[in-house]
């Protein structure tokens, strides 16, 4: 949060500590990450005047407040969610407004239970279009054919349209993340026979982009980075057993493809044009602010970011040996976002999460679980150490940005 003298009156300071955890227990359910999560509510604690302590993992956040000896503890119990950068934005607001005395702690109270409280920007079928339209934008990262764009195009309609059904059925959600590899792999491999040149490998992979962990893993390096040792380890554990998940269904869903005769679809498919990959990388951003639940307002700033993600990792990938592009990307995309913050007063993850995301190594994990599935331990090995040293690069580079051009905000 901005740093602003305290406001002049203090409520009882109960008030102010329950106000704190319901503060910080929004943020975490809109997906603020542990580092930028602590940093955020120590300041508002202090420009609050309370002496304070956090410790926040992907599941809690527990609070500490007063001196050691004599401390108050409150603990919230939170299911990880996702990234809602909408809500991000207004939470964020709401603590600067406070800190600046511009409102008091019962309207601050007011707007974070209506922050809370609101219904999504973006209803579920807007959510899932946008499913179905990064899926068929994620074929032109891997420079696939039209045939493969329509194809995965339908098969993450159909990862779409489960997720949905997956919040109305509790049984399906325990279930969700195989269900849909499964789904979407026997789609690939039936369109894949169909359609002339078209690789059911890569339309799973682009079917499945939304629900692959990179960025879980991303995150997950940055905390340990930073000294937040547990939540750290815990999201990068999660990553892996989600990775394992999606594996499940892929060898679920393959056998539909081992029981389907020799193809028909002979010859090679229509190849997508030179400059594919920006076009691409400019709807897979639009798709993510309906995905994120971002603002339209940020929704410049945001294909901005994805562009310049793609831009520097692609035109330094002749000369810099991986994991160089993608420490520079996430340098440019960092040093975007901070800048960004600085500029607009909002925060840095509007502009950063989306960029990063276009950068992380989920295809890269995708591709070790699926050399473990097929018993080549050895390149899966390999394939799944890249994908670490990757999202370590990514952290390193959005580190180095927070270092040279600081955003001066907690989120």
């Amino acid at each position: 949060m901005s740093p602003h003298p305290p406001p002049p009156a203090q409520p009882h300071s109960s008030r102010r500590e329950a106000f704190v955890l319901e503060l910080g227990a929004a943020l975490h359910r809109a997906g603020a990450p542990a580092h930028r999560l602590e940093t955020a509510l120590m300041s508002i604690s202090e420009q609050l005047g309370l002496e304070a302590q956090f410790f926040s993992t992907p599941t809690s956040l527990t609070a500490g407040f007063g001196r050691l000896g004599g401390q108050r503890t409150g603990l919230v119990r939170a299911a990880p969610g996702d990234v809602q950068l909408g809500k991000l934005v207004l939470l964020n607001a709401t603590g600067d407004a406070l800190i600046a005395g511009s409102i008091d702690l019962d309207q601050a109270e007011e707007r974070v239970a209506a922050i809370v409280a609101a219904p999504p920007r973006f209803g579920p079928c807007a959510t899932t279009a946008a499913t179905g339209l990064v899926s068929a934008a994620a074929v032109g990262f891997f420079a696939g054919t039209w045939g493969e764009v329509a194809l995965a195009g339908l098969a993450g309609l159909a990862v779409g349209l489960l997720d949905l059904a997956s919040k109305r059925v509790p049984a399906l959600n325990r279930l969700f993340l195989p269900v849909a590899a499964a789904t979407a792999t026997a789609l690939a491999s039936v369109g894949a026979w169909l359609v002339p040149g078209a690789s059911a490998h890569l339309i799973t992979l682009c079917a499945l982009i939304v629900m692959v962990p990179g960025l879980t893993l991303t995150v997950a390096a940055n905390e340990l980075a930073t000294g937040h040792l547990v939540s750290g380890t815990a999201r990068m554990t999660g990553a892996a057993v989600v990775f394992l998940q999606i594996g499940l269904g892929v060898v679920a869903g393959g056998f539909v493809g081992d029981l389907l005769p020799a193809s028909p679809a002979l010859g090679p498919g229509l190849a997508l044009p030179v400059g594919s990959l920006w076009v691409a990388g400019a709807l897979a951003a639009v798709s993510l602010v309906v995905l994120f639940q971002a603002r339209l307002v940020d929704t410049p700033v945001i294909i901005l970011a994805a562009l310049v993600a793609l831009t520097v990792s692609t035109l330094t990938s002749p000369w810099a040996t991986a994991p160089g592009p993608a420490f520079l990307g996430a340098l440019a995309v960092g040093l975007l976002g901070n800048a960004y913050a600085r500029a607009s007063k909002l925060p840095a993850l509007v502009a950063m999460t989306p960029g990063i995301l276009l950068l992380v190594p989920g295809s890269v994990g995708f591709e070790a679980v699926s050399a473990m599935l097929d018993d080549q331990v050895l390149t899966a090995v390999q394939t799944a150490f890249r994908a670490l040293l990757s999202a370590v690069a990514l952290a390193a580079g959005v580190l180095v940005a927070n270092a040279a051009l600081p955003a001066r905000r907690s989120l």
